[in-house]
């Protein structure tokens, strides 16, 4: 924790070894860190791949209505445009 709190403020510190120690239990260790690392990849990596299809879908349909998306092309829960 010390360590980060070398380069971040203590709230922010606190959220990034949060944000890491994948099991709670106050330590760090690589696997840890490498489920966290993976993790976040994951979500931005779902997030990237809803944001083209969104693009994808809005080009090809040109569903664009008053700057909205039409409840044709909403994301649903699983990051896909609805059918």
């Amino acid at each position: 924790m010390e360590d980060l709190e070398a380069f971040l403020s203590p709230e922010k510190a606190q959220e990034a070894f949060d944000m890491l120690d994948n099991n709670g239990d106050g330590k760090l260790v690589l696997a840890d860190i490498r489920d966290a690392v993976i993790k976040i990849y994951k979500e931005r990596r779902n997030l990237a791949l809803s944001l083209k299809v969104c693009q994808l879908h809005r080009y090809s349909h040109q569903c664009w209505h008053s700057s909205k998306l039409c409840r044709r092309c909403c994301i649903s829960g699983n990051g896909l445009p609805n059918a």
